[in-house]
């Protein structure tokens, strides 16, 4: 089995990026799923926050085959980021 790696899950306006790094820094796999975005109005930008929090991260990770492949690797660690941003009128 190949050494571990370490995930980062970016969960952003408009898809959830995930990329595998191995412990050299180098990076080994990565996926991008975007989200289903709505334009109601020119100026208004809207998706569903539940997939972006919930299914979209777990696809994402899914994405990657990291243990699937022959010779799959674990997952030493992972972080999560998102700078969500919201405004209620």
């Amino acid at each position: 089995m190949k050494s571990a790696v370490t995930v980062g899950i970016d969960i952003g306006t408009s898809s959830v990026k995930a990329v595998a790094a191995d412990e050299d820094g180098n990076v080994v796999a990565q996926s991008r799923l975007p989200h289903d975005i709505r334009i109601p109005a020119p100026d208004r930008f809207e998706h569903d926050p539940r997939p972006a929090w919930s299914d979209d991260p777990r696809a994402a990770l899914d994405a990657l085959n990291l243990t699937d492949a022959p010779g799959g690797r674990t997952v030493g660690g992972c972080a999560v980021g998102s700078r969500l941003v919201a405004a209620v009128s």
